[in-house]
């Protein structure tokens, strides 16, 4: 079982760096088609060797999840990003910044499908989370109220918007 632990590294590894090169338009095309496909292989590789319930499935879900997102494949990427979600709240609870990530991530999911009041709720949890566990000047807080202006913004609750987006530079 552990052999798979050197490829899973090594995938892992290449991958980042790929995903990381490309730009959101070279994604959605044959490229990105490919590079999912090696994602997924990096989840099923990491499911054999580590468990389905190991952290590199969740890191590997969310790039999948990311992947879809950008693709506008908003049900397959939904899919990725709960399943992240479950695994690192069984993993790390659920007062850590990757389940922070993860609340976001679907959150993001909510979002592109104009489902507003959802994207609230979940960007809402992931900011109490990085409230709680990250110092006032983190740059993941910044991101939090950011989304949470966003979101605002879209359900027309401009005051509320405006307040995160102060709160998102100061």
């Amino acid at each position: 079982t552990r052999r798979y632990g050197t490829v899973s590294s090594i995938l892992y590894l290449q991958t980042s760096h790929i995903i990381h090169s490309f730009n959101v338009d070279v994604l959605s095309n044959a490229v990105g088609f490919t590079l999912l496909s090696t994602i997924d292989k990096l989840v099923e590789i990491a499911m054999e060797g580590d468990g389905v319930s190991h952290l590199k499935v969740a890191e590997n879900l969310v790039k999948s999840g990311d992947i879809r997102l950008r693709s506008s494949q908003f049900k397959d990427a939904m899919q990725s990003y709960n399943r992240a979600l479950e695994i690192r709240l069984e993993q790390l609870g659920d007062k850590h910044p990757d389940t922070a990530e993860s609340y976001k991530a679907v959150g993001n999911v909510f979002y592109k499908e104009a489902n507003f009041e959802s994207a609230e709720e979940m960007y809402q949890k992931a900011l109490e989370i990085d409230l709680e566990a990250q110092p006032d000047n983190h740059l993941a807080l910044s991101d939090r109220y950011h989304d949470m202006a966003n979101v605002f913004r879209e359900q027309r609750k401009f005051e509320e918007a405006i307040k995160m987006n102060k709160q998102s530079l100061a």
